[in-house]
């Protein structure tokens, strides 16, 4: 079974299973059913994205990363629908921790694509490093504002206590520090243009960097668009 197929059906059966789970989340909710149901929808159409991106012909995804993906969305969705969050302790610990470590591997590989096409980044791998650690750190910044807000303005309750933040900035930079890991690991194993151009990427993206760095497209953007 190619690549492919794996994705469509990872892909697949978690929307599926999703559905299936907002279906039981309304019929039982005790009273959070519209953020029940709008949260079993998204992550149910969101597990569908990657698919999505190949038959637009925008970028195709790593396998690997399309199932921890996945499992990022599908944990979160779980916990508010059948109130995981509130009835197992560490849950949200490990929602977190997945999540940014998705959020870590989107950096790492946009970064390698910026670095390939832009003629002023030269990033070595330390670099790159410290960039998926900064970068997920400020989306981690990013999303504790937006469960305040969520919080304030629909009285959702994302926002526990104090405690509940901190403990979501260490388990976001855990993320981060195994996809450093991860990264130390691929970048010897693997050369930049290797990785992207095993994406598929379209040649609109790499003209937009390449617009903005002076750094003319190379030939292997032909490659792309076959």
């Amino acid at each position: 079974m190619n690549d492919i197929k794996v994705q469509n059906i990872v892909c697949i059966i978690a929307s599926l299973i999703l559905l299936g789970m907002t279906i039981v989340s309304a019929v039982t909710s005790s009273g959070r059913l519209t953020y029940e149901i709008v949260t079993g929808l998204f992550c149910a159409l969101f597990c569908l994205v990657p698919i999505l991106l190949r038959r637009l012909k925008l970028i195709t995804l790593p396998t690997a990363f399309i199932i921890m993906a996945e499992i990022a969305v599908f944990l979160h969705a779980y916990g508010v629908l059948l109130m995981r969050y509130d009835l197992v302790p560490m849950w949200d610990t490990v929602t977190h921790t997945i999540s940014s470590a998705v959020v870590a591997m989107i950096v790492f590989y946009g970064v390698q694509y910026i670095e390939m096409h832009d003629s002023e980044m030269h990033a070595t791998p330390k670099m790159i490093h410290v960039y998926i650690f900064l970068i997920t750190m400020t989306f981690s910044v990013i999303w504790e504002v937006f469960e305040i807000f969520s919080d304030a303005a629909f009285g959702i309750h994302m926002q526990y206590s104090p405690f509940d933040t901190i403990r979501d900035f260490t388990c976001d930079a855990a993320g981060a520090a195994i996809v450093i890991l991860f990264s130390h690991f691929s970048l010897k194993k693997h050369d930049i243009a290797e990785t992207v151009n095993a994406m598929h990427i379209h040649p609109m993206f790499e003209r937009y960097v390449s617009r903005h760095s002076g750094k003319k497209i190379d030939d292997h953007s032909e490659d792309n668009k076959n």
